[in-house]
Formats: structure tokens, sequence, C-alpha cells
């Protein structure tokens, strides 16, 4: 297998459909969703990458693998999944939502 050049590559089991080639998130650069500094700007204003999420085939997919792997970092489905308290419940509400259309 090649070099990943995304990291939902990384973290697919490898008998799991690749649902990630449809990601419109692939035309972007990972660090509008992975930010390697949570500090920088891009991650305080994630609406650039939400924006992306909006617009992606696999939204509902991406969604689902965010919960089932409890990801706490970068954007998933649109969801910055930074934040605690209130922040978290609003955002797993979200997740489950869109993860429901998942057939």
């Amino acid at each position: 297998m090649s070099q990943p050049h995304h990291p939902y590559e990384m973290t697919l089991p490898v008998d799991t459909p690749d649902w990630t080639l449809d990601a419109e998130c692939l035309n972007h650069d990972p660090d509008l969703f992975f930010p390697s500094d949570p500090s920088n700007d891009r991650y305080a204003n994630f609406r650039d990458a939400a924006e992306v999420c909006e617009r992606c085939p696999v939204i509902a997919q991406c969604a689902r693998r965010a919960l089932d792997g409890r990801e706490v970092h970068g954007i998933w489905a649109g969801v910055n999944m930074s934040g605690r308290g209130a922040a978290r419940v609003d955002r797993y509400e979200r997740l489950t939502a869109l993860a429901k259309q998942v057939a």
C-alpha cells in the first residue's frame, strides 16, 4: 500500500469499504480539517471546512466514523471535535443525526 495521503485513510481498517475515496475533503489540504497547530486560525474559524463537508456525498459515513472512532480532534462531517461540556453534547447529537443516514 502506498503512503496515505489523507488522515482518514490512516484510520480505516483494511476490510472497511473505502468511502473516503468519495470524500470531498480529499480535494483540500488536510490541515484544514486536522490542523497541526490547534491554535492556528483555521481551527478557530472552521467554517471553511464545514462548507466543504456540506457538499460532501459521504458526510453521513464521515459522521459515523467520527462516532465509532470517538474522535476528539479535527473537523468531521462539518463538526468541530474540540471543546467540552455543552458543546460536546451538541456535537455528538449532530453527528448522530447525520450518521443515521448511513444505510
